[in-house]
This record gives structure tokens, C-alpha cells and sequence, in this order.
């Protein structure tokens, strides 16, 4: 059978009939390159989509049998040991105490021993023994296999405040933390602390753990510290002394003549010391006056009211 045959299209006026043009047919360079894209394009697809993980490979069952029981043998392990007779605390130390209550300090650290140094909580102890009166710090330490010791640093006294009974170290938070007993001899190191005599009846009970007034102990301190050249006296030093009547007096430490500047407004029944220095120009301008050798009480608890006594058998000496 035989096709018909295909007109051929007519061209433009004057030109010759142009036949019809076969399909193009893609070059191999071209087809490699379109080849490629796809798998570009394919491989940027896979890789836009989810990621799924492998799955981990779970323990055999022996695995799971074997872990279980090395749990159990350290849980047994560590029981063994807290309850056990090993790490037991056998001995308890400590050093750095000059003026801490060795009973005190037994109570707390003698029961730590026959307990297990895995269970100590040094910080818990740490916090009881500094709440001792004379203890500012204490460093607990374990000491293996069996060991404790504690490490002290002590208030350091910046007083000493002497009653009818015993003479009591005082810090600088008027907390009495030490005793030295009257006839014992006081210690270089604090020989040379200014020293109060109180002889109230109050004050004869005071101990250890006890407090002094801040305006009392500040008090004190300002008037132990005086310059006695400020009272015109030739005296090297003054002594504090408390006493019911006139308050607080000062003499010089050679002896002789005294004067009375009266209680903190904390004292019942005496007149407080409003102005120290008034006071001071009190006594100075009377010792300009008067020899101090013949004086024997200057009482200026109200410095704008003075009165004095000579000394001597003749005069009297409240104070």
C-alpha cells in the first residue's frame, strides 16, 4: 500500500516550496547532561526528607541479667561498708584551743566514734562546735580509715572584765568566751589587755556564754584608753573600775586619788555620762588648781555640778 504523497507547503511568493523538517533528535552530549540533573535532582530529594535512625540494638537477655547484678552487688557493697565494722571512726582529734570548755567540746565530738566515717557530716558538726562560745572557726576533717580531727581558730579577747569571783576574757562582741581565776597569773598574751574591775553584785554570776552590754564594754574601753595628761595628771596609767554607787572610776594605777564618771544610762540610779569630754575638762581644770597628790575623790558625774575631796585621813572616799 503506498501513502499518499505529502503536498508540499507553498512559500512565500517567489520562493521555492519548503519541505517539512524531520524531528530534531537530542545530541548524546545533552542526554548525558540531562541524565545528570535527575540524578542531582533525585539525590537532593532523598536527602531533604526525614532521617530515620537505626534502631539500637537492645541487650540480650543475658546482658540485662549481668547488669542487674553488679547493681546489686554495689548497693550490697556500699551497705557493707556504712554498717559494717570497717570505717568505723576510732579517734578524734583536735588542737588550736586555749580557752574552749574541754567538756563542751567532748560532747559534741566523743559521739562521733563507733560511727561510720562515710556518714559524717562535717559541715553539721562544723556549725555546732562554732556555736561554743570561744570557737570562730572549726575545720572538720576526715582521716581515712578511721580517723577525725578538727582544727580550731579562737575569738581573740579584747578585755578582760575581772568580777568579785574570776577574771573574764571578752570579745569584740561583748561575748564572755574565757576565765582565768584571780590568783592564777595572766598569760603574755593577753597581760597587757585593758583590764575592767566590776565589783557589782550583778556581775559576780557572769560566766562564760554571757554578754556585756556594747554601751558598758564601750564605755570602759574609751575611759582605759584615756590619756591621763588630758586629766592633768602625771599618772603612766589608768585603771576602770565599776562599782554600785559611783559607776565607773578611774584611778591612777599608782593609786591615790579617784575619779567617779557615773554609769551608762543602762545603770539604774546613777547619772549618765552625757559628755565625756565636759567631764575630762572637769577634772583637769581642778588639778590646775590643786595638786593631784591632795585629791583624793573628784566626783564629776554632772561635770557642770563638781565636787571633790581631799586625801587623806581627814577626807572621805565613797568610791
Amino acid at each position: 500500500m503506498k501513502l499518499p504523497r505529502t503536498k508540499a507547503r507553498p512559500g512565500p511568493r517567489g520562493a521555492s516550496p519548503v519541505a517539512p523538517r524531520a524531528a530534531a533528535q537530542p545530541s548524546p552530549r545533552a542526554t548525558s547532561q540531562a541524565k545528570r540533573q535527575r540524578r542531582s535532582s533525585g539525590g537532593h530529594a532523598r536527602r531533604s526528607g526525614p532521617r530515620l535512625s537505626a534502631p539500637r540494638p537492645r541487650l540480650p537477655a543475658a546482658g540485662r541479667i549481668g547488669a542487674a547484678l553488679l547493681a546489686i552487688l554495689l548497693a550490697g557493697t556500699l551497705g557493707y561498708l556504712v554498717n559494717g565494722p570497717w570505717l568505723r571512726i576510732t579517734s578524734v582529734a583536735w588542737a588550736g584551743t586555749s580557752y574552749a570548755d574541754p567538756d563542751e567540746l567532748s560532747a559534741i565530738l566523743d559521739p562521733l566514734r563507733g560511727t561510720t566515717l562515710l556518714a559524717l557530716d562535717a559541715g553539721a558538726v562544723s556549725t555546732r562546735l562554732q556555736g561554743l562560745p570561744s570557737i570562730a572557726e572549726a575545720n572538720v576533717e576526715t582521716q581515712f580509715p578511721s580517723g577525725v580531727r578538727v582544727t580550731f581558730r579562737e575569738k581573740t579577747p579584747v578585755v578582760i572584765w575581772q568580777t568579785t569571783a574570776v577574771r573574764l576574757l571578752v570579745g569584740r562582741d561583748g561575748v564572755v568566751f574565757g576565765e582565768i581565776a584571780l590568783s592564777a597569773h595572766l598569760p603574755a598574751e593577753v597581760a597587757s589587755l585593758p583590764l575592767v574591775d566590776d565589783r557589782r553584785r550583778s556581775s559576780h554570776d557572769l560566766n562564760p556564754g554571757d554578754h556585756i552590754p556594747a554601751d558598758e564594754q564601750s564605755l570602759a574601753l574609751r575611759l582605759d584608753t584615756l590619756d591621763p595628761g588630758l586629766l592633768g595628771s602625771h599618772a603612766a596609767r589608768l585603771n576602770v573600775r565599776i562599782d554600785e554607787h559611783c559607776g565607773y572610776v578611774v584611778t591612777p594605777s599608782s593609786g591615790g586619788w579617784s575619779a567617779a564618771f557615773g554609769m551608762d544610762g543602762a545603770a539604774a540610779g546613777d547619772a549618765a555620762p552625757a559628755n565625756l569630754d565636759a567631764q575630762v575638762a572637769a577634772v583637769r581644770t581642778l588639778f590646775a588648781q590643786h595638786l593631784e597628790n591632795t585629791v583624793g575623790l573628784v566626783d564629776v558625774r554632772n561635770p557642770g555640778k563638781v565636787y571633790w575631796r581631799p586625801n587623806g585621813p581627814s577626807g572621805s572616799n565613797l568610791c
